[in-house]
């Protein structure tokens, strides 16, 4: 997601699950498919198997959610980057000011 246009399934699935906690394979197939991207059923279950192997996804009998350890971590991390750069007075310097054109160098 950092560098390419096009979001890899595994971002699209976890996007799906943290506005979805405790969904099955087939809903997330459906929201994909209502969002105009064509991944086949058996990709969602096999990026599904390796979320898991990365600690992002649980499974509940048939039933998918984010981890709460990942999800926690994913906290900590953001709350990190607003203590950098959002809470410090110098963000000044980093964004432009009201309606003045900028160029960063």
């Amino acid at each position: 997601m950092l560098f390419s246009t096009r979001e890899k399934l595994q971002e699209l699935i976890v996007r799906i699950l943290a506005g979805n906690a405790g969904i099955s394979a087939d809903s997330i197939f459906r929201k994909l498919y209502q969002n105009k991207h064509s991944f086949s059923i058996q990709a969602v279950y096999k990026e599904l198997r390796v979320l898991q192997e990365k600690g992002v996804v649980v499974k509940a009998k048939t039933l998918y959610s984010l981890k709460m350890t990942w999800v926690i971590n994913i906290s900590h991390f953001a709350d990190r980057i607003y203590d950098l750069y959002l809470a410090r007075p110098y963000t000044e310097d980093l964004l432009p000011a009201g309606r003045t054109k900028s160029a960063w160098e």
